[in-house]
């Protein structure tokens, strides 16, 4: 039996609990379900190896399907593996399937949540992520935010102060922690790019991989590589979208198109890049970590902090708004003022967490951890 389960079945969740899982498996009997929400399962595969995570001790395999198909999915196999754990807490993380999935099991059986990365809002309900964690939040018992914002946005739903501990961004951590090793992989020279010589895009949320807007944000980037070359890892989503629609036909010869990458091989190009285009919100927290210009493809964000700070910019869908933002950048200037601002970006968070839930649940096996601490939890990064 497992004092501790934590749920997690995307490349996203992979990474930013990275930091988190070690210091969990080192407290307490910890076990980690994968569920397979990822439907493209070797890109999850890579993560792991990438960040020297021992491999889950349960994977659910539910594959892709309908909002209603995986979640369902991801209920009935976590009941039953709760049922067999019997753990007193259970951990989820961001705004997946999974994370409602594995709250909904949770609760339905009576065990206590904790929620990392609560209270993020893009105040847009239509985004299946947005109803997500609103969800969670009101259904955890425990809710670890980001930044002053998420804290705010929580308060304001009406939840408890009890229930809420601003502990800082796990993916910031992993971020951190990993830019060593990335900054050695030899990706930069495979492509034949140096640094701060190109940008980096990544799309994948569905609402930007329906045909017509990705033809919009794809006649966008080609008028960017007029002006800079662009790589571009393709998410298999995208491919499916950018294959079947036929919108490879124009597409300009310096927008160089590259299959998943691993994380480290990502994280490497994102901190050498000179800007990146992006609709992720991992990546949004990767960028501001390492202090690389960010334009947001996107209406909003769930990190308005980093919009707030200056360094990332929300330029929407289309190429009418895409390109003179970008045009703006290289012209006044702002791709060297937007990184020296101070985020809301403290590491420490997993130690911070792990430290917080031993006043909740007993440790099993007590080890004492350094706390990176900070008054307001910020710091320029």
């Amino acid at each position: 039996m497992a004092s501790i389960v934590t749920v997690l079945g995307t490349r996203p969740e992979v990474i930013k609990l990275s930091s988190l899982l070690p210091l969990l498996n080192l407290q307490w009997s910890h076990a980690l379900v994968h569920t397979g929400q990822h439907y493209d399962e070797e890109m999850v595969n890579i993560f792991f190896g990438d960040l020297n995570l021992a491999p889950p001790d349960y994977t659910l395999a539910v594959g892709s399907g309908s909002h209603a198909k995986q979640i369902a999915r991801i209920i009935l196999g976590l009941e039953e593996i709760f049922q067999r754990e019997k753990p007193k807490l259970v951990i989820v993380q961001g705004d997946t399937n999974t994370t409602l999935g594995g709250a909904l099991a949770a609760r339905q059986l009576g065990i206590p949540v904790a929620h990392v990365e609560a209270g993020c809002r893009s105040h847009n309900r239509q985004m299946p992520e947005e109803q997500n964690r609103v969800v969670v939040d009101h259904l955890a018992d425990y809710l670890f935010t980001p930044d002053t914002i998420a804290t705010e946005n929580l308060a304001r739903e009406g939840i408890g102060s009890d229930r809420i501990f601003m502990a800082g961004s796990t993916g910031v951590d992993a971020c951190l922690r990993n830019w060593g090793y990335a900054a050695t992989q030899p990706i930069l020279d495979d492509l034949s790019v140096g640094p701060r010589t190109y940008g980096l895009v990544t799309v994948h949320r569905a609402a930007n991989t329906v045909p017509e807007v990705l033809a919009g944000i794809l006649a966008a980037l080609n008028e960017i590589a007029e002006r800079l070359p662009l790589v571009f890892p393709m998410h298999p989503r995208t491919r499916a979208v950018f294959d079947a629609s036929g919108l490879a036909d124009g597409l300009h010869p310096d927008i160089h198109l590259l299959p998943p990458l691993g994380y480290l091989d990502s994280l490497a190009l994102i901190g050498n890049a000179l800007v990146v285009l992006t609709d992720s919100g991992g990546v949004q927290e990767e960028t501001a970590a390492l202090r690389i210009p960010t334009l947001i493809v996107r209406e909003e964000t769930e990190w308005q902090a980093y919009v707030n700070a200056g360094t990332h910019r929300l330029v929407g869908t289309k190429p009418e708004t895409i390109v003179p933002q970008f045009q703006a950048l290289l012209r006044d200037g702002s791709l060297d003022a937007m990184p020296m601002h101070a985020l809301p970006a403290a590491a420490g968070a997993a130690e911070r967490i792990t430290a917080i839930l031993g006043t909740i649940l007993p440790y099993d096996q007590p080890i004492q951890l350094p706390v990176k601490r900070s008054s307001a939890l910020e710091h320029t990064v």
